[in-house]
């Protein structure tokens, strides 16, 4: 298991005998701003939801050629089971993206520093963590589908979102769209 990352690489690949990496593995190891590329080894099979907290300036997050614990759909890092998004490795020409059906929770950090215009969320993603959709200069709009539950910080520092629309919501954390200056509609559910 891997608790802590203290290296100072840019481009991190972690070991093949790794099969988890804990929650804040980077962020507690002093050095998470600096990285931009996480190569995950072929025996990772968790990567835990609050695991890439920390890593800001993160551009990917790619799997070993030999892993077949988890698995890659539509540009995404998933679980095993399909049900986590561990990140989005989002490219220029990207700029819309739906979250793959079958997802149910997206990690903290899945989302950082894209260049997505508009997020899309189906109906079965019903949990955002802390700071599951941040730093995104060029976000404008986020539809939640089924989403009920977003975290605190969950859309920190998104500074062109403009729309939100949230229409199963029935928990928002605090401070959940702090940071986001130019947001100008949030469409809540009667409730």
């Amino acid at each position: 298991v891997l608790l802590s990352y203290t290296g100072n690489d840019k481009n991190v690949v972690i070991p093949d005998n790794v099969v988890k990496i804990a929650n804040y593995a980077f962020r507690d190891g002093g050095n998470a701003e600096a990285i931009e590329t996480i190569t995950l080894g072929k025996k990772v099979s968790v990567v835990e939801t609050y695991a890439l907290e920390g890593c800001v300036n993160l551009k990917a997050v790619t799997l070993s050629e030999k892993n077949d614990t988890l698995k890659t759909q539509n540009n995404a890092v998933l679980s095993s089971d399909g049900k986590q998004l561990i990140y989005l490795n989002a490219t220029e020409n990207l700029t819309s993206y739906t979250v793959p059906n079958g997802v149910e929770r997206i990690g903290s950090y899945a989302f950082v520093n894209s260049n997505l215009t508009e997020l899309i969320f189906p109906d079965s993603v019903t949990t955002l963590d802390s700071f599951a959709v941040i730093f995104n200069d060029t976000l404008e709009k986020v539809s939640l589908g089924g989403v009920v539950e977003i975290s605190e910080r969950a859309f920190y520092n998104n500074i062109a979102l403009k729309t939100v629309e949230l229409p199963k919501a029935t928990v928002i954390s605090e401070a959940a769209f702090s940071g986001c200056s130019a947001l100008e509609t949030v469409n809540l559910p009667n409730v």
